[in-house]
């Protein structure tokens, strides 16, 4: 009998996590508009609600349920000042799965990505789904294709993301070709797209896990990976945020104009957002109020900015107490995968990815979130530097 409370509550559980993935899904597709943003603020509605039945009949230790008061005030923090539904549902939805085998969340992100992927493919090429053409400049001659997408990059993401669900799923036992399919799919879907960071995280991700395949390299680079995997967010933060700082301040400006050769304006873009968002410990701010505002970008006229850094779009959204919320995401995430040289190959390169791409707050990182952030407070609390997660 218990067993069965226990299966129907977890199925219960499942189906939260497939709407809200699909309610993140929904947003990345080329024809979100006003009236699929409400179907979007229902499903939401209905995880929030169903989250909390779900999480009433667990059967939580004292410590526990003070972990978890503390984590959804945080997030009902932000939703009041934001907005923005997503942080307390992540939280929920990460107390509800805490005795969960987080490979289930892997797995169900795969089926459902591969099959949403599939469907906006199929409407795109039947002239259902608009493929957007982008240009990386004002002065580039090379199409990008979104193929059905909002964005020319989102595609090539999805495939590096179902790449690291694959590695994470298996660690040492990563096929060689199945390695290889997803190298040479993310080759193939570049043509078309010509989105860099999704294509090169892809491909470093292969030849790392390859190479860590070697008994020898495994040895030598133990103590490498571990340390990049538990400092690089605080790297990663660091080096997204500094070279926009430095630029409003117009300190080092031809440094960052070389930077920006590489990166695609983004030091610029930063730049202008803090110069008219400014940065705040919690930004009282509303997405239509952010996407509302008249940004002025090298004498362009912008209603917005899109910021394509994670790090950078959670300190201008939402304020220096989330961003470090995101830093503390990842030192669990270290925390839980530290003993697998394999997992802590994907949080390096996850998190890279999230310099030159915003997708932290997307469903592509949103099984790294739920196996992370019911042990984000024993992180906060522990004792003597000890760890009680």
């Amino acid at each position: 009998m218990l067993s069965r409370k226990i299966n129907r509550s977890n199925l219960f559980l499942l189906t939260c996590y497939t709407c809200f993935l699909v309610a993140l899904f929904i947003e990345d597709i080329s024809i979100f508009s006003q009236k699929l943003s409400f179907l979007v603020i229902g499903l939401k509605l209905f995880v929030s609600i169903s989250l909390v039945v779900v999480l009433s009949f667990k059967s939580l230790k004292k410590k526990e349920f003070k972990y978890l008061i503390f984590s959804t005030l945080f997030g009902l923090l932000v939703l009041a000042i934001s907005g923005d539904f997503f942080w307390l549902i992540i939280i929920l939805m990460s107390y509800a799965a805490k005795d969960v085998n987080s490979d289930i969340f892997f797995k169900i992100s795969i089926f459902e990505i591969i099959t949403l992927s599939l469907f906006v493919l199929v409407l795109c090429f039947a002239n259902v789904v608009p493929d957007i053409i982008s240009y990386r400049t004002d002065f580039s001659v090379v199409a990008r294709h979104s193929l059905g997408f909002g964005h020319s990059t989102v595609l090539p993401l999805i495939i590096f993301y179902l790449t690291a669900y694959y590695v994470m799923l298996n660690k040492e036992k990563c096929n060689y070709a199945i390695l290889l399919a997803f190298a040479l799919l993310s080759c193939f879907v570049y043509v078309y797209c010509d989105s860099r960071n999704g294509f090169l995280s892809t491909i470093l991700l292969v030849i790392s896990a390859y190479m860590l395949k070697n008994k020898i390299i495994k040895r030598y680079a133990s103590t490498i990976i571990r340390f990049l995997a538990k400092h690089i967010a605080f790297i990663c933060i660091t080096f997204s945020v500094i070279p926009s700082y430095l630029r409003a301040k117009d300190i080092l400006t031809p440094l960052w104009y070389m930077y920006d050769e590489i990166f695609t304006n983004r030091s610029l873009l930063g730049a202008s957002a803090i110069n008219k968002y400014g940065i705040h410990l919690l930004n009282h701010m509303t997405y239509s109020e952010y996407s509302s505002v008249v940004v002025l970008v090298d004498s362009h006229v912008w209603h917005g900015i899109v910021l394509d850094s994670a790090y950078l779009y959670v300190l201008i959204r939402y304020g220096i107490l989330v961003l470090c919320y995101v830093w503390l995401i990842f030192q669990s995430l270290y925390k839980r995968e530290k003993n697998s040289q394999f997992s802590c190959l994907v949080i390096i390169i996850v998190a890279i990815a999230n310099m030159t791409d915003n997708d932290i707050l997307s469903y592509g990182f949103l099984p790294f979130m739920i196996m992370s952030i019911s042990n984000v407070n024993t992180y906060i609390f522990r004792k003597k530097g000890s760890w009680h997660g």
